[in-house]
């Protein structure tokens, strides 16, 4: 949008500051956003009383986009919110968006990996740890270092309270301690710590793809696992179990194959009950698992565990 606006413009953005309630350089901001994203789709004529067509004024079809602008975020404000406190938050978000867009013109709603980067060292993501796979879900990155403005807004759209909106994490500063107070979520023992963590688990499947292949290899999922089972994730490991560690081993010497979905959900439900009764007394032959963890689960007897007393054999 050009720095001068018509009159019809100037009438949509005061139509937009009187609908929503928000500052004037908001409105103008919006107006862009919302003319890009709506214009061409909001109605151009109206029937009159006698039947006939007259066209609508631009101000008035980009009232209606707004209205739907607006409408869309209190639906995910979910009680009726303020929509003016969405729509600054969506403002802000795509303020800190647009700063770290590598290549504006040609990809105006994409982050690439060098964008990415820069913007996980501002909120203190921690590139060989858990927070960047955090992150990474919360903005919900279609790829290993890139993100999308729709995501990246909901996202952190998301992590506020939704009473009031105004907690939204809509700058850097907020981000970093949304990224810290999720970590220790995932941490903590509890039922939202889990959920969290799976979350988080099966988007790292989708980040963690080659472009174009339907499976993760193993190298890749290995190293994984080692961040999301290691001490800042949730430890796949026991009182005399190192249970990580062996069955990283043994699909390095048995299975040396790609890591498709199922194997991978798979492997999380399987630890899950490791951890909570790590005697194998739960296992059941007959159970749907996959091929590779039966048999992993026969490598642990017979060959980690000790004779009749269950005493571990570690190494």
């Amino acid at each position: 949008m050009p720095p001068a606006y018509t009159a019809s413009q100037k009438a949509a953005i005061a139509q937009f500051v009187s609908f929503t309630q928000v500052d004037k350089a908001s409105a103008a901001r919006e107006y862009s956003l919302v003319y890009k994203r709506f214009y061409l789709d909001a109605p151009k004529y109206s029937p009159d009383s006698d039947g006939a067509y007259l066209e609508v004024p631009d101000y008035a079809r980009f009232y209606l986009a707004a209205q739907q602008h607006a409408l869309s975020y209190e639906r995910f404000y979910s009680n009726g919110q303020n929509t003016a406190h969405a729509t600054t938050h969506d403002s802000s978000l795509n303020q800190v968006f647009d700063k770290y867009q590598d290549a504006p013109k040609e990809s105006p709603n994409k982050i690439g990996p060098t964008g990415t980067m820069k913007f996980f060292g501002d909120i203190g993501v921690d590139l060989e740890g858990i927070s960047m796979l955090i992150a990474s879900e919360i903005v919900q990155s279609p790829s290993m270092g890139e993100m999308e403005r729709e995501g990246f807004v909901k996202g952190w759209s998301a992590l506020g309270s939704p009473a009031p909106p105004t907690a939204s994490a809509d700058t850097t500063t907020k981000m970093k301690a949304a990224i810290g107070a999720r970590q220790k979520e995932i941490a903590s023992p509890t039922p939202a710590g889990r959920d969290a963590f799976k979350r988080v688990y099966r988007h790292t499947f989708a980040v963690g793809r080659e472009p174009g292949q339907k499976a993760v290899g193993l190298s890749s999922a290995t190293e994984f696992w080692r961040v999301l089972f290691g001490p800042s994730g949730t430890p796949w490991t026991s009182a005399g179990t190192p249970w990580l560690d062996w069955w990283i081993a043994f699909l390095e010497q048995h299975h040396r194959k790609t890591v498709n979905k199922d194997l991978w959900n798979q492997t999380l439900t399987f630890a899950q009950k490791c951890l909570a009764d790590e005697s194998l007394d739960w296992w059941d032959e007959e159970s749907a698992w996959p091929g590779v963890v039966d048999e992993f689960v026969e490598f642990v007897k017979s060959e980690k565990r000790g004779a009749t007393d269950g005493a571990m054999e570690i190494g």
